[in-house]
């Protein structure tokens, strides 16, 4: 979705709202007031070894809309997701090197 509301015109994340889930944070922890999208998570620092991109763990709610759709940008996400697959026994995944997924 990130990737997706870069490559669509328009403002397509609506009433986005994150916060974290640390183990060290209650569940109900409050979400971060006035969060925005960080380009990091599109575009992580390649220079940065720390910059990991997208965060990894937390929960992230919005509403995503468009009036421009991208199918072929769309079509190549889904190369990078298990959007519309059937189930996939977990062991028999693994990530190519841009971080799409690979069947084995």
């Amino acid at each position: 979705l990130a990737q997706l509301a870069i490559a669509e015109p328009g403002e397509n994340w609506k009433g986005a709202r994150y916060r974290l889930t640390d183990r060290k944070l209650s569940p109900t922890s409050n979400w971060i007031p006035g969060w925005e999208l960080p380009m990091s998570w599109v575009e992580p620092d390649a220079n940065n070894p720390n910059d990991t991109g997208m965060a990894r763990e937390g929960i992230l709610e919005l509403t995503y809309v468009s009036c421009t759709v991208d199918w072929r940008f769309r079509e190549r996400l889904l190369t990078k997701t298990l959007a519309g697959a059937k189930y996939v026994e977990r062991s028999i995944l693994r990530l190519a090197s841009d971080g799409s997924i690979l069947q084995r």
